[in-house]
């Protein structure tokens, strides 16, 4: 009989012990979800290996600020978004007047390969392509100008995801005059092949 009683004690513990911990996890508040802003504006390195020697001089006489963008491009490259834009922006950090840095954020924010720009990234792409043409006249080459231009034209203070369609012609169409322009420039033909490629449906991501 003792030795039932022992049982029933313990056994009665285990319920009363685990009910606890089960109403502190009940209570205790869950971890906030990272906005689309948090999640893609953390801090990056520079990758030290598996990216190779690519580089696209730009209008900037830091070299972070060059390695930085040169780290943005190649991650676009990648289709690896968020570290693309996170590329971008510690570029501009090291050089805030650096015009084809916010460029490239406004770039890295939009529609890509995997999918379609979303209603809650649009301002940012827009807030960095308008400080991008704030920069240009007077921190910005010709053709670092044309492509903040051609870029300008994709994103609207407004966004509305049901006309993205058209803002992303109009920019396939910008982004081709340039390249008409420096028809010897590869990487200004891959953006315009890009821009034309987004424009073609692709089931469950970009249907049109």
């Amino acid at each position: 009989m003792a030795r039932r009683s022992i049982v029933t004690i313990g056994f009665l513990f285990v319920i009363a012990t685990s009910g606890g911990a089960a109403a502190q996890e009940q209570d205790a508040a869950p971890a906030a979800r990272k906005t689309v802003f948090e999640r893609n504006t953390q801090p990056i390195e520079i990758y030290k290996v598996g990216l190779g020697k690519f580089t696209r001089p730009i209008s900037s006489s830091d070299s972070e600020a060059q390695a930085f963008f040169d780290q943005g491009f190649q991650m676009m490259y990648a289709f690896a978004k968020s570290e693309a834009i996170r590329s971008f922006r510690e570029a501009w950090k090291r050089d805030p007047n650096c015009a084809i840095c916010y460029w490239g954020e406004a770039w890295a924010w939009g529609s890509y390969l995997n999918g379609p720009m979303s209603a809650d990234e649009a301002p940012h792409a827009y807030a960095a392509i308008q400080k991008a043409l704030s920069l240009k006249d007077k921190h910005a080459n010709a053709k670092e100008r044309a492509l903040i231009d051609a870029m300008a034209v994709r994103y609207v203070e407004k966004f509305d995801p049901e006309k993205r369609v058209d803002q992303d012609k109009a920019y396939a169409e910008a982004i081709g005059r340039v390249a008409d322009a420096y028809p010897d420039d590869l990487e200004i033909a891959t953006l315009h092949a890009d821009a034309l490629f987004l424009l073609e449906p692709r089931r469950g991501t970009r249907d049109i």
